[in-house]
């Protein structure tokens, strides 16, 4: 089910138009200004196909809907929890698509995607992404400091990794360079294919939570197999069109 309006579906051709849903392995669309219920917002459909929506119960830990999408407070502890978790084999390729918004850093960092202590992936400062596994830390840097900065505004950041365990960070589609000095670093890449798991937006889930995302995030899409260069290319295209980014 890969490319544009070649796949078949039930013995119907697909649209002309590319949908990040042509690409095989999606878990998770929280689309932007799709299904989203109430305001503060109760639950996010996933537009996925997966039906693993977006939801909290509790009106106190609910993000405001903003933009199409959702106003993450982290002195009110907003999050969402998945319908089921998603699961990242080990050596094996994911891709995660975040349109966000940064408010705030502080000594928490920016937790966007988590599965328990030691599953998340988290903006850990305006040049430092770090993503846990399972205990299994990859940090990374960038050879051009100040990528996520606060006074940012609205940006789509791209990050994947291969089936090797190469990772690869985009901005608003463009590729960044990664600093050797990164951690599980191999040349210009890093090789990391531990196993996983998501199953909370918004902070890194624990028996006492932490990490709270303090921003806006506008859209996600994840894919826990290897996505190629051509489809990366595409999906990138695709969320910067439609966010004018």
């Amino acid at each position: 089910m890969l490319g544009l309006g070649a796949s078949l579906t039930g013995g119907a051709a697909l649209s002309s138009e590319f949908l990040p849903t042509d690409v095989g392995g999606i878990q998770l669309w929280l689309r932007n200004n799709v299904g989203l219920t109430g305001d503060p917002v109760s639950q996010w459909d996933d537009s996925s196909g997966n039906s693993n929506h977006a939801s909290q119960s509790s009106e106190s830990n609910r993000a405001a809907l903003s933009g199409g999408g959702l106003d993450f407070e982290e002195s009110e502890g907003d999050h969402y929890d998945l319908a089921s978790s998603i699961s990242i084999s080990a050596d094996t390729g994911i891709a995660c698509f975040i349109v966000l918004d940064i408010e705030r850093y502080d000594s928490t960092q920016n937790c966007f995607l988590s599965s328990s202590s030691s599953k998340f992936m988290e903006f850990q400062n305006n040049d430092r992404i770090r993503l846990n596994y399972t205990n299994d830390v990859t940090t990374i840097y960038f050879d051009v400091a100040n990528h996520f900065t606060v006074a940012g505004g609205k940006m789509l950041v791209t990050i994947v990794r291969n089936d090797s365990g190469l990772h690869k960070v985009y901005k608003d589609g463009s590729l960044l360079a990664i600093d050797t000095s990164s951690t599980n670093a191999a040349g210009a890449g890093l090789t990391n294919p531990t196993a996983g798991a998501i199953s909370v937006v918004g902070h890194r889930q624990k028996a006492t939570a932490d990490r709270q995302f303090d921003g806006k995030i506008y859209e996600v899409i994840f894919y826990n197999q290897e996505v190629s260069d051509s489809n990366i290319a595409l999906i990138n295209t695709f969320l910067t069109d439609y966010h004018s980014l």
